[in-house]
């Protein structure tokens, strides 16, 4: 969009509250961080909502701390720094499914193993594609619906946008000034 660096820095000067929104959970949210400030962008690590940070909200609420995790290295320890969950991959208390570029078969048959004995999955967020230069890549939507077509088992639930976890997120931050 034209001048939205110019628009967003007149804001910031306005003193409006604005966030960055994403629903990629492949990189972390200093990921992002650094980008915007590279682009020379008011940004704080408070300004950046993930469903990283929506799902490690949920998971220190209901006092979960292992989880078998389907999401990429970053993804993982930005989970473990924000809520102390770790990658358990013999009695996981859940199923984690996020954007995962590093994807393999046996991270899918392990979670896929896990489902079908009972445990319950949640995806980060429910975006079918990712879009990229060279068009369109499977993200989390798409690894979730091949664990449900594979398992018969349908996701307990997702934290991205446009859903209500990740609204009620939101509305938090908003709430705090």
């Amino acid at each position: 969009i034209d001048s939205v660096d110019t628009e967003i820095r007149r804001l910031h000067d306005l003193g409006v509250k604005f966030f960055y929104i994403t629903n990629n959970t492949s990189v972390s949210s200093n990921n992002y961080l650094r980008k915007l400030r590279a682009f020379g962008l008011p940004a704080s690590e408070k300004s950046i909502v993930t469903p990283t940070k929506v799902i490690s909200k949920w998971m220190k609420e209901n006092k979960i701390e292992k989880a078998y995790i389907v999401g990429t290295k970053e993804f993982e320890r930005e989970l473990f720094e924000r809520c102390g969950v770790v990658n358990n991959k013999s009695s996981p208390d859940c199923v984690i499914v996020g954007f995962d570029t590093e994807l393999n078969y046996k991270k899918l048959s392990k979670a896929c193993n896990f489902i079908t004995l009972g445990l319950p999955y949640y995806l980060t967020h429910v975006d079918k594609n990712c879009p990229t230069r060279n068009g369109p890549i499977p993200d989390c939507g798409a690894i979730g619906g091949l664990i449900r077509m594979t398992t018969n088992q349908f996701h307990k639930g997702h934290f991205g946008k446009p859903g209500d976890h990740y609204i009620e997120f939101l509305l938090s931050l908003i709430d705090k000034d």
